[in-house]
Parts: C-alpha cells; sequence; structure tokens
C-alpha cells in the first residue's frame, strides 16, 4: 500500500503533466510562462517526495505454505488422455505434439511476465508481498516440488579470465531477475515423467541415469520436444504458466551456491572450476545444480553472449530452431561442463541417458 508521501507524489507528477499541457496548448504566453515554471516546481517537489521515502524494492514477507501449496485454479483435466485402437491412438499422440508445440507462452514469459520486467527495469517498482526465499510448494499431488527463487541481479557468462570457458559464455553479462519465480527442487523424476506418460499416452523415457541429492532418480532419455510438453501438461493441469527455465534463470540459481567461492576467485583473477558437489548445500534448497544431469533449457543456441537479455529470457524461446542449450553436466562430464556459465548445444530430436530437466512457473 502507498504511503502518504508516496501518494503526493503520484499527485504531483499528475499536476506536472496537466501543467505541461497547459503550457503547450494555451495560447495565453504569460500563462505558457507561467505553466511551465509551476511544472518545473511540481516536478522538484514530486522529485523530494521520491528521496524522502522511495519505493523499498527487494523486501518479501516470508510466509510458511504446506507442501500441497495453492489450490489449482483449474481443475485438473484428463480430456487429452488418448483411448482406442492402435492407429488412433497414434494420431492422436501426434496432435498432441502439435498442439503442445503451438501452445502460447509454454517456452516463453506471458505478457503480465515481460510488463513486470520493464516495469522494473523503468521504474523500479517495489515487489508484492508473497513467499520468502526457498519456501516450497506442489500445485498438485503428482507435480514436482518447487522452491521460490527471489528477485536479484546476477552475472551471465564466464569472465575473461576463466581458462576453460568456450566462446559461447561470453561476453559476460549483468542481468536482473524481475519478479522472483519458483524452480524445480531437482530434475523432473522418472516417477514424475511416468505419471505424465501414462496420462497422454506417451512412450516412456527408456533410460535413467544419475540421483538427486535425495537420492531420487531423475528421468532421462528425453529430448525437448518430451521436455516442453511435461511442461505444457503441467500447465494444463494445473492453469499455472508451467515453462522450462532460460538459460540466464537456470544460471541465476546455480551461482547462487557458490556467490562466495566466485567472488574470491574473481579477486584472485581466476574462476573457480572445482565441482560444486563438493561445495557446501544450496542456500534456497536446491540439488542436482552441479553434478546431477545435464538439463535441457528453452533457449535456442547462440553462439556468443552478444544477443542475451539483460532481463533473464530466454534466447528465441519460441523460434522453430533445431539446436536448443543444455545446461550443468552429467556427473560424468567433468568439473569444467559443472560450471555455472558452462553450455552446450543439443539437436531437438536428441535423447541422452544422462539428459534431464527441470521447470519452472510464475510467482
Amino acid at each position: 500500500m502507498l504511503s502518504n508521501v508516496q501518494l503526493m507524489m503520484f499527485i504531483l507528477f499528475g499536476t506536472t503533466i496537466a501543467l505541461i499541457l497547459v503550457a503547450e496548448f494555451s495560447p495565453y504566453l504569460r500563462l505558457k510562462r507561467a505553466s511551465a515554471l509551476a511544472s518545473i516546481a511540481s516536478v522538484m517537489a514530486a522529485i523530494f517526495c521520491l528521496a524522502s521515502d522511495p519505493p523499498k524494492g527487494g523486501e518479501w514477507q516470508t510466509m510458511t505454505w504446506e507442501l500441497t501449496g495453492k489450490p489449482a485454479r483449474k481443475a485438473q483435466r484428463t480430456a487429452y488422455v488418448r483411448t482406442g485402437d492402435d492407429d488412433a491412438d497414434e494420431e492422436g499422440e501426434t496432435r498432441y505434439v502439435e498442439e503442445r508445440r503451438s501452445g502460447a507462452g509454454v517456452t516463453g514469459d506471458t505478457t503480465a511476465e515481460k510488463l513486470d520486467r520493464l516495469m522494473v527495469s523503468a521504474f523500479k517498482v517495489p515487489q508484492k508481498s508473497g513467499p520468502g526465499a526457498g519456501d516450497r510448494l506442489r500445485d498438485c499431488p503428482e507435480c514436482p516440488e518447487m522452491v521460490v527463487v527471489p528477485a536479484g541481479s546476477s552475472q551471465l557468462g564466464a569472465s575473461d579470465v576463466d581458462p576453460e570457458a568456450t566462446a559461447a559464455e561470453r561476453p559476460a553479462r549483468q542481468v536482473r531477475i524481475w519478479p522472483g519465480f519458483l524452480m524445480g527442487t531437482a530434475e523432473v523424476t522418472a516417477a514424475e515423467y511416468a505419471i505424465f506418460a501414462r496420462a497422454t499416452n506417451r512412450a516412456p523415457s527408456p533410460c535413467q541415469l544419475g540421483a538427486s541429492e535425495s537420492g531420487v532418480a531423475a528421468a532421462t532419455c528425453v529430448t525437448y520436444a518430451d521436455a516442453r510438453a511435461y511442461a505444457y501438461w503441467l500447465r494444463r493441469m494445473t492453469g499455472n504458466n508451467y515453462r522450462l527455465p532460460s538459460a540466464a534463470e537456470w544460471e541465476y540459481v546455480a551461482r547462487a551456491a557458490d556467490e562466495a567461492s566466485v567472488a574470491a576467485s574473481a579477486q584472485a583473477g581466476n574462476q573457480a572450476v572445482a565441482a560444486r558437489a563438493e561445495q557446501p548445500s544450496h542456500p534456497w534448497g536446491f540439488t542436482g545444480l552441479g553434478g546431477g544431469v545435464a538439463e535441457i533449457v528453452a533457449d535456442c543456441w547462440q553462439s556468443d553472449l552478444s544477443n542475451a537479455s539483460p532481463t533473464g529470457e530466454a534466447f528465441g524461446a519460441q523460434a522453430a530452431c533445431a539446436t536448443r542449450m543444455i545446461k550443468d553436466g552429467a556427473a560424468a562430464g567433468g568439473p569444467r561442463w559443472q560450471r555455472a556459465s558452462a553450455r552446450r548445444p543439443l539437436p531437438v530430436e536428441v535423447a541422452a541417458p544422462g539428459l534431464g530437466f527441470r521447470v519452472v512457473r510464475p510467482l
């Protein structure tokens, strides 16, 4: 809620606009001059109000949520479960994949999310009260557990002195994530993916490899289309805009685990490359970031970060590109690919034993 000082600031800004209009359209020279001077005084007063009681950006009121989370805004839907003979099932599955590929917002941000990012970039408006960093919830019993990620800023890409970095990790950029979002505590598990596969008559993942720190096996051997379809299924089940994370969002969360080591290595002129599996647990409670399975993200592959968004959106999220991107490295991939900035290309049709994914959704 706005304070009295902040309310006065908005009134003064409104008055300024009115005075400017008078100065612009009035036929009387004296009135034009008086309105122009008054508008300047009004702006100065509004700036004084803003300085005396600025918006409190970044404040979150901690809330304790039950693991079941908020009730779904929409009833669970099963109309798309396939039945009938084999030919009908095969045709229905084809339509299912096409429907999800054309679904708006599955991999991209909604209009409301983009507006939120624009507002904070332009005006630094305060965040609404909401859950605190690390709070957890599930939108439904079959849904993956999600963790709250707070808004903030972070580096995207590797420093110029990182000897392990590739050209795709440069030039390093600063990104601002606004507002916060929810991200899967771990990679989508084989059990969670199997529920989706049965509900949609989709072929189950043919193999599994690796486990999160809690010992729950991740769903692997999935393609980009499989991961995207799973996110869309959650969206239909819950009414929330589930999607794959952008590379910037994934990196933002991963860097939170080794912020201290990154800062220390920057002072030493080098980026830490030790596997994060040997470092302390994640401050927000995530597992599998650095040493789990490699994870599919929403971005189209790009040869460098020159066109990376400063607000964390996926690069070419809804484009029909043939090559997507993966972050992290399977445990067998070695420390080089487990660095936060590391990224590799992924042909959209490829599925591999060490390849999985996790999902995000807006708060």
